[in-house]
């Protein structure tokens, strides 16, 4: 007879071989029996197969360095797709379970890298630091890169879209009311993450390498940050390197992904020692490039904005206009490429051009925070057209809109910037997705959104609610962790493990067979001995084990009770909707009828935020059963009741084998079948001692997990208990900054509707200029007239005489 398949191939079908093989096992009667040679045989093929098990489970659990070197890619690819999180999570497992190897010494400084990306600077330079003292030759590999990654630390970027928002030059009423509290206008590079000795020994590790031998990635970050340092003239030297002057930017090599972004730096740099001629040329190289990478098209755009101001400072109008309309349409600079390109052509006289340029931009941004410096500079411009019916139109709009939106909003945020328990309760409600329009109607939250201190507070909410969002989130994760820990399959946590304990019941269910066939063997020679009643009751307890081994009975009960637990919760979170739809419903009607009803302002506002604050603790319930949900979930998984169930079966079965065997022994005169039956009896006893070795392997290499979770819960204990204080004083402090923004949101409506009315004014004073230039002009030539019909009447008179 052919042996049956080893434990490799079995173990690779580990995810159905129990279930397969128990649902799929026939009948007793169905299969001929086996002689006692045979069962001998098929024995001792699973005594093989339960020592290849146990010795694999007791082998130390290590990876080749092909294993690891693919574990490192696997991370790397991560972090190109713009995953860094799962990258770090990646590059630090390497780091603490392979230390000393040569990936580790790799995946520390890509770690690095991806704790860049995750905006924890701190960590990262002591990550990068680590690299830098080791003086391995693996480790030395990676020196430049480090010394890179630490001087752009050192002099950091600043954040995502600064380059999109209008500044103070697009805002000159509000540069002009800064000025006049002598409040500086002016904007320095960011602060680094180093000190300055640190950044002292990495400039001197710099400068000790020469400059051919130093990597692209390190000339061109040493470059930048000279030039970030107000160091343009040194900065040029480095910058060269990476992307000379007299050589293609689209070649390609190691330098590659730093050429362009060097040759852009090195515009600047040579902008700021006054070489006009060497900054339009690197600017104009940099626009002839063609790519498909977005910050690569991001670099070429914002060259062609360097462009059109540089020809705007030199006063070529025509040059200018055309480098600011090479910004498409669907780039992110059109904005601010329109809005320059409008003073371009007003610098130039070029009115009717301008207004063309802002009424496209108001077209295509109505939202931005500048709309009404570019209607009133709109305004301005008609008065320079002396078009006094279009100037005056303009203004009249002007203070019709903010005197509508004052109206309508005015009086409700002077009623509400008392209430500041109501604001702390609104910031408290979503402060991970909080917007300054939850306190506010739309209209005015744009004017509250170019208030800087309204932005700095909005994004300090956002960031302390993701931040407990996170907390709750490990919170969670840590309690599932837990009880993976602890629960009775923990070997499902590991692959080789889990397939080695399916293994192991395969093995049980093969043993059951060949059982079961030497009964049927001694059954079928043994006619009308009356065992046919004793395998009636077999094959009842086998349809039993059939059934709990495909699962569904098990797991019926369970998603029943899953099912019902969820319903709950649903219904619990449905009914929090509710409250939250009823507050926000009071709160439109006590804004619309607070005039006629004559409403305590106060009173209904306190009553709201108690109202809000009372949802907060219901949703918090909710997300308690969640949590809770998640956790049985995570339980039913592990501690598999459904797999001990199954394997308590199987042990019923076996037994009532046994008691099958002493009734059939007794008319079986096979020595090989008892010898067999006794053998079998001997694997049932091993396989319960492999499955303890596979239990025990598990649980050793859980003991640092489990001492990891345990200081781990103890850290997030101590830091949830902090998050509550910081969030506390983030609520207040964020409702007081959104209270006082207000009163600010009042006051610039006011501030523009006066605005306008002096817009107005404008056009009546250049009327009344022009009247009295008119005015003036008449008299001269009144004046002049006179004087010589006076001289004619002079020089008759002298005639007639």
């Amino acid at each position: 007879m052919a042996r049956r398949a080893g434990p490799g191939l079995r173990l690779a079908l580990t995810t159905v071989a129990l279930s397969w093989s128990l649902v799929a096992a026939p009948a007793l009667a169905a299969k001929p029996g086996l002689s006692g040679s045979q069962a001998l045989a098929r024995a001792s093929a699973i005594r093989k197969d339960l020592s290849e098990i146990v010795q694999k489970a007791r082998a130390p659990s290590t990876k080749s360095e092909a294993e690891l070197a693919e574990r490192l890619v696997e991370g790397q690819l991560k972090l190109t797709d713009e995953d860094p999180e799962g990258a770090a999570i990646v590059f630090l497992d390497l780091l603490e379970n392979h230390p000393g190897t040569p990936v580790a010494k790799q995946a520390l400084v890509y770690l690095g890298e991806a704790l860049v990306e995750l905006g924890m600077h701190k960590w990262a330079t002591e990550v990068f630091g680590r690299n830098l003292s080791d003086t391995d030759v693996e480790a030395k590999r990676f020196h430049q890169r480090s010394l890179a990654r630490l001087l752009v630390l050192a002099a950091p970027a600043r954040k995502e879209g600064f380059a999109r928002r209008p500044g103070l030059s697009a805002t000159p009423e509000v540069r002009a009311r800064l000025e006049a509290v002598g409040v500086s206008v002016e904007q320095g590079a960011p602060e680094g993450s180093l000190a300055d000795t640190d950044v002292e020994r990495l400039v001197a590790w710099v400068e000790r390498l020469p400059l051919d031998q130093r990597e692209p990635q390190l000339s061109y970050a040493y470059g930048r940050w000279l030039f970030l340092r107000g160091l343009p003239e040194r900065a040029l030297a480095p910058l060269e390197v990476v992307a000379p002057i007299d050589e293609s930017l689209a070649e390609g090599g190691r330098a590659r992904p730093y050429r362009i972004r060097a040759a852009y730096v090195a515009g600047a740099a040579a902008l700021s020692t006054g070489d006009l001629e060497a900054a339009v040329a690197r600017f104009d190289a940099i626009t002839k490039i063609r790519t498909r990478d977005e910050r690569d098209r991001a670099i070429i755009e914002l060259s062609w904005m360097a462009l059109g101001r540089i020809f705007h400072d030199e006063g070529d109008i025509d040059r200018s206009v055309d480098a600011y309309r090479k910004i498409s349409r669907d780039s992110v600079y059109f904005p601010e490429a329109m809005y320059e390109t409008a003073w371009t052509l007003l610098r130039a006289g070029r009115n009717e051009a301008a207004i063309t340029a802002l009424d496209l931009l108001l077209v295509y941004d109505p939202e931005s925070p500048i709309v009404p410096e570019i209607k009133q500079l709109r305004g301005k411009v008609r008065i320079q057209e002396r078009d006094w019916p279009g100037a005056e139109r303009e203004f009249l709009e002007l203070r019709r809109e903010f005197s509508d939106l004052g109206q309508r909003v005015g009086k409700n945020l002077q009623a509400q910037s008392g209430a500041g328990d109501w604001f702390a309760s609104v910031v408290a409600e979503d402060m991970p997705h909080f917007a300054i329009d939850a306190l506010m109607p739309v209209e005015a939250a744009r004017l509250a959104e170019a208030l800087p201190r309204a932005v700095q507070a909005r994004d300090l909410a956002r960031e302390v609610g993701i931040l407990r969002q996170e907390l709750d989130d490990v919170r969670t994760l840590l309690a599932k962790m837990e009880v993976a820990v602890d629960a009775r399959e923990r070997a499902q946590l590991f692959d080789d493990l889990a397939a080695y304990m399916a293994g192991l019941d395969a093995a049980e269910l093969e043993l059951l067979e060949v059982q079961e066939s030497i009964l049927l063997r001694v059954r079928v020679a043994a006619k009308n001995s009356g065992l046919e009643r004793i395998d009636n009751r077999r094959r009842e307890l086998r349809r039993v084990v059939d059934d709990y081994a495909s699962g569904e009975k098990s797991q019926l009960v369970q998603g029943e009770r899953l099912q019902k637990l969820g319903e709950a919760n649903h219904n619990y979170e449905l009914a929090i909707a509710a409250l939250k739809a009823q507050l926000v419903a009071s709160e439109r009607y006590y804004e619309q009828t607070r005039a006629r009803q004559k409403l305590d302002d106060q009173g209904f506002l306190a009553q709201a935020a108690q109202m809000r604050d009372e949802i907060a603790l219901l949703e918090a319930d909710a997300r308690a059963q969640r949590d809770e949900i998640d956790e049985l979930r995570t339980e039913l998984r592990f501690d598999a009741p459904a797999k001990q169930r199954q394997r308590k079966v199987l042990a019923e079965y076996g037994a009532f084998l046994e008691r099958y065997w002493v009734e059939a022994s007794k008319l079986n005169s096979d020595p090989k079948a008892r010898e067999a039956w006794a053998e079998l009896a001997k694997l049932r006893q091993q396989i319960q001692a492999a499955r303890r070795v596979v239990d025990a392997a598990a649980l050793d290499r859980l003991q640092r997990a489990i001492v990891i979770l345990q200081e781990e819960r103890v850290n997030l204990d101590a830091y949830l208990v902090e998050m509550e204080a910081m969030q506390a004083r983030t609520r207040g402090l964020v409702g007081e900054v959104m209270q006082a923004t207000t009163h600010d949101v009042v006051a610039e409506l006011q501030n523009l509707i006066v605005r306008s009315e002096v817009g107005l004014l404008d056009v009546a004073w250049a009327i009344q200029e022009v009247e009295a230039e008119e005015i003036r002009r008449l008299e001269m030539s009144r004046d002049r007239d006179l004087r010589e019909v006076d001289a004619l009447m002079q020089q008759a008179m002298e005639e007639l005489q």
